[in-house]
């Protein structure tokens, strides 16, 4: 939640990992949820699970972190 992610981002600062979504910093995933999830891609699928799409963007968040330390 936002409210999470903003207390992680003032307390930890080097332990949280922004979330970058369409050239755009968020701390806080349900900030961004536009067809990230398996309902969105499966007609049907009641599943809230990340589809491809969304664990891509949580996989480069977690990379561009990385490389902020190098």
């Amino acid at each position: 939640q936002k409210d999470v992610g903003d207390v992680l981002k003032k307390h930890y600062p080097e332990n949280f990992i922004p979330i970058h979504y369409k050239e755009k910093e968020y701390t806080s995933f349900s900030q961004i949820d536009e067809g990230l999830r398996l309902c969105d891609s499966i007609p049907g699928v009641q599943d809230e699970h990340l589809n491809s799409e969304g664990n891509k963007v949580i996989a480069d968040s977690v990379i561009r972190k990385l490389k902020s330390y190098v």
